[in-house]
């Protein structure tokens, strides 16, 4: 695709005053240090002059300005920061964006979705005709970039910190919510917050845009008995075109876990801090009150409720919150006093983000049997496809250690549990050892050989068992050289799929060493068995 504007000779303009208009209906000036893209959000981005060269800056500057008129102004700030994260740590300002940084940049452990924000904004500078600002063939070189399938869950289970949690990983955190809710080191919005989270999977934008008014009471019928319910028609968030409270999914809440009274007293504090900024409301008024209303607002955002009636502030979504409900939730995780949940498979303190409670919750619909367009539903995607990767993935990799393996290996599967001593046959395990010596990994018990690419490919396999040991380190070490290799010619999808391997043998190796360690202290007079370390 030719870009015209190159075709014809276009240059980046002189730095002239240019206003901007952005998807909120706000005015900016493009050099001005500071762009209010809408009543809540502001954009700082004077910070472009010190990490690139001046061509750069403006085109940087104008695709910045082009994105806020297309987008909610909240989007535009999130993916904003994340280019700056990449300019900070990957680019230097005196030779600014080239072929080679975004070669470094892309074959890293960055997170995807910050490696797509870069993509999008440097593609749409040199769709908007400033490509001669960059590198000469940086055009062509991003565009052979492939970054990953969206909605792919695989990696997500393959990874420790994205992974959803496992039931007795579930447990931790109803635990120590409730624990964090009546011992006051979470207030009543917070507790709301996480618990419609945990419960329902929504996103904390959906979250931020309920009014009171979503809440009623209600039955369902289970087996044919009513059961008295509170139903939430709970707003679907369309990402791509950022609407408002357009579409609804109704969804029973259990009158057993209390919705009711929480839903009370956050919704008695909302509509006080509505009537300090509003004056007093009807009755009808105060059902489209929002549940997560703003409660620091600023004079920009004062200003602008002054301009509009009563109703067409409640109707609007100037007081709902979205900063705010993302801000507590992020608070609440990173406090190792409130959350401090141990990993089922490794034992370590687990990150938590709503994104992986969301994980939780689709990857439990899964488990439990339900179909895809159940899962789709519940997470309101428009496609089955994304759902697809929850119903067809293997189940959490703790769950399937613990089902699969050989009985020799399953209770250290379930190692967390600190009251559960750890018996392993070990009398079997040396056997197994001992009698397949060519087998120097582990065993499956097929006897063959399912594919070339052993041993690799064996560590993926739900039915392999690693051997205590084996030489698992010289495996790892093969793994590690195919990604170099994979980085040095920039193929990127080999970098992510040998990281995902890479994963696996480590996770075996781990198991072996723990089974190695407890066989040598219970029998002593095993250890003329060869090591790994020793090979």
């Amino acid at each position: 695709m030719v870009n015209k504007r190159r075709e014809n000779g276009y240059s980046i303009p002189s730095r002239e005053r240019e206003t901007y208009t952005s998807k909120d209906g706000f005015e900016f000036d493009i050099y001005t240090s500071r762009w209010q893209l809408s009543v809540n959000s502001s954009l700082n981005i004077d910070w472009l002059a010190d990490f690139l060269p001046h061509a750069q800056e403006e085109a940087l500057r104008r695709t910045f300005a082009y994105r806020a008129t297309q987008l909610a102004a909240s989007t535009v700030c999130i993916s904003v920061l994340d280019f700056k994260r990449f300019l900070s740590t990957y680019v230097d300002a005196a030779d600014g964006i080239s072929i080679h940084v975004i070669l470094t940049f892309f074959a890293s452990d960055e997170p995807k979705h910050i490696k797509s924000n870069v993509k999008v904004f440097l593609e749409r500078c040199f769709l908007e005709g400033y490509g001669n600002a960059f590198e000469p063939g940086m055009e062509s070189y991003l565009s052979e970039l492939v970054i990953g399938d969206r909605g792919n869950r695989f990696n997500h289970e393959k990874s420790e910190d994205t992974r959803a949690l496992t039931e007795y990983e579930r447990k931790q955190f109803i635990y120590q919510l409730v624990r964090a809710h009546f011992t006051g080191k979470i207030c009543e919005k917070t507790y709301l917050i996480l618990k419609l989270i945990f419960i329902t999977g929504k996103r904390a934008e959906q979250l931020a845009n309920t009014k009171l008014c979503d809440f009623k009471n209600g039955f369902i019928n289970i087996d044919g008995t009513p059961k008295k319910v509170i139903l939430y028609n709970c707003p679907i968030a369309k990402q791509k075109f950022q609407t408002f409270r357009v579409e609804f999914n109704e969804i029973p809440l259990s009158w057993e876990l209390d919705f009711d009274k929480d839903i009370s007293a956050v919704a008695d504090r909302s509509i006080t801090l509505t009537e300090k900024l509003l004056g007093p409301l009807t009755l009808e008024q105060k059902k489209h009150v929002p549940l997560f209303c703003i409660e620091r607002p600023t004079q920009v955002l004062r200003s602008e409720i002054s301009r509009h009636s009563i109703n067409t502030v409640l109707d609007g979504k100037i007081l709902h919150n979205r900063a705010g409900v993302e801000a507590r939730i992020n608070n609440a995780f990173e406090d190792n006093s409130i959350f401090s949940i141990s990993s089922e498979r490794t034992g370590k303190i687990l990150h938590l983000t709503a994104r992986r409670l969301r994980h939780t919750h689709a990857t439990k619909l899964a488990i439990s049997g339900a179909s895809i367009a159940e899962v789709a539903n519940s997470l309101d995607h428009a496609s089955y496809k994304a759902a697809m990767a929850y119903v067809n993935a293997l189940p959490v990799l703790a769950i399937k250690i613990g089902e699969h393996l050989e009985t020799t290996l399953s209770a250290l599967a379930k190692r967390f549990d600190k009251n559960q001593v750890i018996s392993v046959d070990t009398e079997k395990v040396i056997k197994l050892y001992t009698k397949h010596k060519s087998h120097d990994v582990g065993l499956c018990g097929k006897e063959v050989f399912c594919t070339e690419d052993y041993p690799i490919a064996c560590y993926e396999c739900e039915l392999f068992i690693p051997s205590p040991f084996g030489n698992h380190k010289a495996v790892l070490n093969y793994v590690e050289d195919r990604i170099k290799e994979a980085c040095e010619f920039g193929d990127f999808r080999g970098v992510e799929n040998w990281r995902t391997i890479q994963i696996a043998v480590l996770e075996r190796k781990f198991m072996a060493d723990q089974v190695r360690l407890k066989m040598l202290s219970e029998h002593p007079e095993i250890k003329g068995l060869p090591y790994e370390g020793e090979k």
